[in-house]
């Protein structure tokens, strides 16, 4: 009785109620960003260890670039996701959409960045972390070959996307839920997700489609990560290096934003279209209508399953088109801003 007491006051305030979350979701961030930097530093403290791009790079600089370039590109891009998301849905479950306008496309941006700003912060920040951590272990005294490096790449990934992906899964819940017109307000759909009536059910509906969402963002993290430390080292072999003060020995020069942006083009195209069936389960798990909202989850086999059966094969690359038009500008976007802000907060950005 309390909380709806709570929910009825707070539902004419909305404006005020999200000034307060955001300011909550920045004094979050900020905390973890400093804990997440005060663990590197002691790590770094015992072995001096400089790992490939991340040299001269303080870790609370990677956690503000992750911070910053994630706002950025889910807010820019975020009509198109909205627009992947309806093409994934269930048929019998798109047919009650509303129709298409601009507060339609930006519905429950405000709970996606809620979600992805940590997110962001804690998926790249501790990504950087971990590989100091394993270079440092493993690598103590020789050089990595190119692929160990590649493998410490994949696992960091691994590791940074886990470390995120408790944060980022309540607002991919609630983001969705509002997205496919279940609820038409972050209030509503957090209200319908923790309660059945007027009983308390508990948090696990914000983890709901959990394994889907690991399953999709842990292999897309894996390809995306590497794919752009191997495509930027390509790139910078093949075309980015200019003659030394010696003129003898080539040098790497300091990329463009529009080398970054197609590289991160690249390599978000590439691993989207790989991971579009792993998206297709992850939205039909969390996209349950509110007839079904408070039903047992069900697993991804099930739902893999049930999928294929209704439509096919080619039902598991469901907005494969949107998936790529919009990871590919955005992981583009990500790492234009990503690579602009660690450039600015470099004592000297003069030199690459």
């Amino acid at each position: 009785e309390n909380m709806n007491f709570y929910y009825e006051q707070l539902k004419g305030k909305k404006i005020h109620l999200r000034i307060c979350i955001l300011l909550a979701v920045l004094t979050i961030t900020s905390s973890l960003g400093r804990s997440v930097a005060s663990v590197a530093t002691a790590v770094s403290a015992v072995k001096d260890v400089k790992p490939f791009n991340t040299i001269d790079i303080p870790i609370s600089t990677h956690l503000l670039a992750g911070a910053v370039a994630r706002g950025v590109s889910i807010f820019l891009l975020y009509p198109l996701d909205t627009l992947k998301t309806r093409f994934q849905m269930s048929p019998s479950a798109a047919a009650n959409l509303p129709q298409l306008s601009l507060s339609v496309l930006y519905r429950g941006v405000f709970g996606s960045l809620i979600g992805q700003i940590p997110y962001g912060m804690l998926t790249f920040g501790t990504y950087e972390v971990y590989k100091v951590m394993l270079l440092s272990r493993i690598f103590p005294i020789s050089s990595p070959t190119d692929l160990q490096l590649l493998a410490v790449f994949v696992v960091a990934a691994v590791l940074g996307d886990l470390s995120g992906s408790f944060w980022l899964c309540p607002s991919e819940v609630i983001k969705q839920q509002i997205q496919c017109g279940n609820y038409p307000s972050i209030l509503t759909a957090l209200r319908g997700t923790l309660y059945r009536g007027n009983t308390f059910i508990g948090f696990g509906g914000l983890y709901k489609g959990y394994i889907g969402q690991i399953s999709r963002d842990v292999p897309f993290r894996a390809l995306q990560l590497p794919s752009y430390e191997l495509v930027k080292k390509w790139y910078i072999r093949n075309f980015a290096t200019i003659l030394a003060a010696d003129k003898f020995t080539s040098v790497a020069r300091t990329l463009s934003p529009l080398e970054n942006l197609l590289i991160g083009i690249v390599a978000g195209s590439f691993s989207a279209a790989l991971t579009t069936p792993l998206d297709v389960l992850k939205t039909r798990m969390m996209t349950t209508g509110k007839d079904k909202a408070n039903a047992s989850p069900q697993s991804v086999w099930s739902v893999l399953l049930q999928l294929y059966r209704s439509e096919g094969f080619s039902g598991l690359f469901a907005g494969l088109l949107p998936r790529v038009i919009y990871i590919g500008p955005s992981a583009g976007l990500f790492f234009l801003v990503f690579e602009a802000v660690k450039l600015y907060c470099r004592p000297n950005p003069a030199v690459p």
